[in-house]
């Protein structure tokens, strides 16, 4: 959430959606553009992100290294 927050949305939709799926760049987007027009919602964007991987971890559990290098580039990132 903080990336989307901070203006780097179009990069972790691009980053997620070749690492975890196209589904999760439409998730990043969308998500993006409720906040343009609700910031107050931070929260629960970052509560449905966390049901969302919580979900493809279950499904995906081989995808849980890429899920890892996507956080740990997007921390680098707004540092």
């Amino acid at each position: 959430m903080a990336a989307i927050e901070h203006g780097d949305h179009a990069w972790l939709a691009n980053v997620a959606g070749e690492r975890l799926g196209p589904e999760y760049r439409r998730h990043i987007e969308d998500a993006w553009l409720r906040l343009a027009v609700e910031p107050d919602r931070a929260a629960a964007e970052a509560g449905l992100f966390r049901a969302r991987l919580d979900d493809l971890l279950a499904r995906r559990p081989e995808l849980q290294a890429d899920l890892a290098s996507v956080i740990d580039e997007a921390g680098r990132r707004l540092r």
